[in-house]
């Protein structure tokens, strides 16, 4: 049955084998004798040579690949034509389709080691100098929510909860500080900062870019704030000068996958 089945599809107009046997090959012969053997020793040599490519392009992998990415540096020090199919290969592991044109684009990207590229449907980018290709994130920032003590506030797919209790151990999806509101959750916003107990402040997307947070996603992290004022960067940290005493009361906020 199964050569029956593949013997039709060789004579089915509608597969392009079958049009080019049917078609194109006799319509070459006619005009050069002998085309179908050319074509078919071309197709051998291809073959080989695309053998030895792949395994060109395995030893590039290996020497660019860092987790679900490239070393951008790695990749841009590459060949430039083993740098596109190490970018094309990137593509197909992530299940998206890059043209000639992008992934030229994404080779220009790992030579300036930084940047973002918005394909449609596809989000590439250098984070913390390694080349990212993703299907593109769709859910835009939510909007910002007022947060009640006692009370809770979704955020994308996240919830945050605020309660009135002794203050416990800080961790990053929990902590216990002294103000009592009022409250908002929102995403960062363009100079934003968060103090460091050393002194100092840092801004909320230096310090989301150091945890690893792809700049895509950022806008997507909870910060609770007062007044203008950055209380706790939901999941990350918390300003140290709000952070109640153990046992003492204070706000608790906690951050919880809904």
């Amino acid at each position: 049955r199964t050569r029956r089945a593949g013997s039709r599809s060789r004579c089915d107009r509608r597969y392009a084998r079958a049009r080019v046997r049917g078609g194109l090959l006799p319509a070459l012969e006619q005009v050069h004798p002998g085309a179908g053997m050319a074509v078919a020793r071309f197709a051998e040599q291809l073959r080989d040579e695309a053998e030895v490519l792949d395994v060109m392009v395995d030893a590039a992998w290996r020497r660019c690949c860092q987790g679900d990415g490239l070393t951008a540096a790695a990749l841009a020090a590459e060949h430039p034509a083993l740098a596109r199919l190490a970018v094309r290969r990137l593509a197909a592991a992530a299940g998206v389709g890059l043209d000639a044109l992008w992934v030229a684009r994404c080779v220009e990207l790992a030579h300036a080691n930084g940047g973002l590229l918005q394909v449609p449907g596809v989000t590439v980018a250098v984070d913390r100098g390694v080349l990212v290709v993703e299907p593109a994130v769709t859910e835009a920032a939510p909007d910002e929510v007022e947060l009640t003590v006692p009370g809770e506030a979704r955020f994308g797919a996240r919830l945050v909860r605020a309660r009135r209790a002794p203050a416990g151990r800080p961790s990053p999806t929990c902590v216990a500080v002294t103000v009592d509101g009022p409250l908002v959750v929102r995403s960062p916003r363009p100079g934003d900062r968060v103090s460091l107990s050393s002194g100092g402040r840092q801004a909320v997307g230096r310090l989301l870019a150091a945890a690893g947070v792809p700049a895509r996603h950022r806008p997507l992290v909870p910060v609770v704030a007062c007044g203008g004022r950055v209380v706790w960067v939901g999941g990350y940290r918390a300003d140290p000068n709000l952070l109640a005493a153990h046992d003492a009361p204070a706000t608790v906020l906690e951050v919880i996958d809904a």
